[in-house]
């Protein structure tokens, strides 16, 4: 591979090693840490993403889940796709990395930083500045600029470690399947006990009490969630729809399916490394052994 110009995504100068022959691993100081296959990134050189800021923030908070993305060339047009998240998660997320930047109260730090502007799913500075007037409006920094140089308030610092606790105590695995006694074997032998043997708390919507709009509940619980499983056996939209809403909040979705359907995948889905299992029991072994792989041991794994 020819010496590359910049990162791939947001095009700033970057650091690169080989992993294998046909893949390197960048590290960007605005999107963070990454690997791309040969294939991937002259498909991403020729046309590049529209959206950057919605792919460094990504990248950014999958660093922070402790994990380097592997991006192949069925990923592309994933990535292309991504979304940014709403604009209060987004302060959120820039909140918490100013907060790691300075660590010691007085500290003051560049709110322009290329990691802040990756942490908070900007494309630029320009984008960034709307984020830091909300920040000094609600009095989470500081308002004076002292040679680009700026600290967060007592304010800003609780919040901050307010939002890492409340993070960082995620144990919630969100899972997105068809609600059918066909189905119901492949959750407790299945789904449900391999994501609880991997260390995680499994959640299935059907099981929660609650009093709100269905729509809304899922869409809370899964913002909640560390990651997501998506079992595609019967294609359901529901299905389909939450896991891609998962992917654009930049959480990792596992696709599961029942081998004898597999071919029926989504065509868009048909591209990841689906589990395509044929017992329950398979699934669980296998689902708990992707899920230590990508998230690393639960909270609650069995000693």
């Amino acid at each position: 591979m020819s010496n590359p110009p910049g990162c791939v995504f947001c095009g700033a100068p970057a650091t690169f090693r080989p992993r294998t022959s046909d893949e390197l691993t960048y590290t960007c100081g605005r999107c963070g840490n990454y690997s791309i296959t040969g294939t991937a990134e002259s498909l991403l050189r020729d046309g590049r993403i529209e959206n950057p800021g919605a792919v460094s923030g990504w990248v950014r908070r999958q660093n922070a889940m402790g994990d380097t993305p592997r991006i192949g060339g069925h990923d592309v047009d994933r990535l292309r796709l991504l979304t940014k998240p709403p604009f209060r998660e987004r302060t959120e997320q820039y909140l918490i990395a100013a907060a790691k930047r300075a660590p010691r109260l007085d500290q003051r730090f560049n709110p322009g930083d290329p990691e802040l502007i990756g942490a908070s799913y900007s494309d630029d500075i320009k984008e960034l500045v709307v984020i830091l007037d909300y920040l000094r409006q609600e009095g989470l920094m500081t308002a004076e600029n002292v040679a680009s140089q700026e600290r967060l308030t007592p304010k800003g610092y609780i919040s901050a470690d307010e939002l890492c606790a409340r993070r960082a105590a995620s144990k919630q695995a969100f899972v997105a399947m068809w609600f059918n006694d066909a189905t119901q074997d492949a959750w407790a032998n299945g789904l449900q006990k391999g994501i609880a043997s991997a260390g995680y708390e499994p959640l299935r919507i059907d099981a929660k009490q609650h009093v709100n709009k269905i729509c809304d509940e899922i869409i809370a619980e899964i913002r909640r969630s560390r990651f997501v499983v998506a079992d595609y056996t019967g294609h359901r939209s529901g299905v389909y729809y939450e896991a891609g809403f998962a992917s654009g909040l930049g959480l990792t979705v596992i696709p599961t399916c029942r081998k004898d359907e597999i071919n029926q995948l989504h065509f868009d889905v048909r591209q990841y490394n689906c589990i395509d299992w044929e017992t329950p029991a398979e699934l669980a072994s296998r689902l708990q052994a992707r899920i230590e792989a990508i998230k690393g041991d639960g909270p609650r794994k069995p000693a």
